[in-house]
């Protein structure tokens, strides 16, 4: 496909030749046009060097040029010298510049007074064929594909509401410059692309600047440069909404960064919470009788620097009473369970008889209340640990 790239007259003169040689009478017309146009016009129009020849069409040729004195770039667009001094086609040479300029398209300036009849337009950005990647190991870039899918889109939707059509030339008309793709329009001479043309073409030299990755509006270009829209304002409205869907995407994995950012720093912060608190905390000493039952059945604790156990037994001097918490094992969750009830609903059991076994084992009412306390705080140091290994199993994106 046509990438915008500069027309070498070498191969110009070369194709001449086979199309003489082959007896191809249209095909050497439209070369040797070209190559009468090279040859007829001068190196300097009004100020502007000319540079390289860019797009062709019956009755001109396009060229990049620049201003030597302010280093400005620009297009032009001049008309054969055969047609320079008719009004007829003068007038037709100008009538494509009557349009209105929008954000993506850039409409060049009639100048019939100066060296040559031309139509010129600033390009203060990059050329489209200046920013192609040069090779297969050269990646591409999404965004640069998106702004030229936005500007052209912009550009297009402009011409066709005036009916006219880019044709053809469109990727070597395409530039970039604040922040978007624009398209430099100069006119063209010739039969008219329908939208679908346009929409198609834009969308094969948006995807020369695809990059890896499935982006949306790559799966857009794709789609259109085989099956375009029927027109520019439905084109218009898919890709908004395709860019949208990448917005919010973005935003949606940038969020959970963040609250992985977050979650992470918590996850730090709450286990080393935990670890300080298990080191610190302790169990208060001693044994102590959480409940009796008027059956004989009694809810004994006993916590030393090894931890705390506890069970039901009818001995209050049990001496092989369960593991609870160990700082090796960590918290049973049933038998803490066991012990918190038994404690908390002591007073639908024995009162009397509780009071006696308490003495009997040297405890008291406050030293048990509070190794509750530390037991159930042990629980809700357990709950925060099992929070923090269900969110370590969560996919960070």
């Amino acid at each position: 496909m046509n990438q915008g790239l500069p027309i070498n007259l070498q191969e110009v003169q070369k194709l001449r030749v086979q199309a003489e040689a082959q007896g191809s009478d249209l095909e050497l017309l439209r070369l040797r046009d070209i190559e009468r146009a090279a040859a007829e016009l001068p190196p300097v129009i009004d100020g502007c060097r000319l540079s390289e020849l860019v797009a062709t069409d019956p009755i001109s040729t396009t060229w990049t040029a620049w201003v030597p004195m302010t280093g400005e770039r620009l297009l032009l667009r001049c008309l054969h010298k055969r047609w320079c001094r008719d009004p007829v086609m003068q007038r037709r040479f100008q009538r494509d510049l009557e349009v209105e300029v929008n954000a993506g398209l850039a409409v060049g300036q009639y100048c019939s007074e100066g060296d040559w009849v031309h139509n010129r337009v600033a390009i203060p950005g990059a050329r489209m064929s200046e920013v192609l990647p040069h090779g297969p190991n050269e990646g591409g870039d999404s965004l640069l594909m998106t702004q030229v899918m936005v500007g052209g889109l912009s550009a297009l939707t402009r011409l066709h509401q005036v009916q006219m059509s880019a044709g053809p030339h469109l990727p070597a008309l395409l530039f970039f410059a604040d922040g978007m793709a624009k398209v430099a329009w100069l006119g063209r001479y010739g039969s008219p692309t329908s939208a679908k043309e346009d929409i198609a073409m834009l969308s094969e030299t948006a995807l020369l600047m695809a990059g890896t990755g499935l982006v949306p509006v790559r799966q857009i270009a794709e789609d259109w440069a085989t099956a375009p829209p029927d027109h520019t304002e439905d084109a218009g409205t898919l890709l908004s909404r395709a860019m949208a869907t990448t917005l919010i995407d973005a935003r949606h994995r940038l969020w959970l960064d963040h609250r992985n950012q977050i979650r992470r720093s918590r996850i730090s912060r709450l286990a080393l919470a935990i670890t300080q608190l298990q080191k610190a905390m302790s169990a208060p000493y001693g044994r102590v009788c959480l409940r009796a039952d008027n059956n004989g059945e009694l809810v004994i604790a006993e916590a030393d620097e090894n931890g705390l156990r506890g069970q039901r037994t009818t001995s209050p001097t049990e001496s092989t009473l369960k593991p609870v918490y160990t700082h090796e094992q960590g918290l049973d969750p049933v038998a803490t369970r066991v012990l918190l009830r038994a404690w908390a609903l002591r007073h639908r059991g024995n009162e009397a008889h509780r009071a006696k076994i308490q003495n009997e084992v040297g405890g008291s009412d406050t030293t048990a209340d509070a190794m509750m306390r530390w037991l159930a705080g042990m629980a809700r140091l357990r709950a925060a640990r099992l929070i923090l290994r269900a969110e370590e199993r969560i996919p960070s994106s």
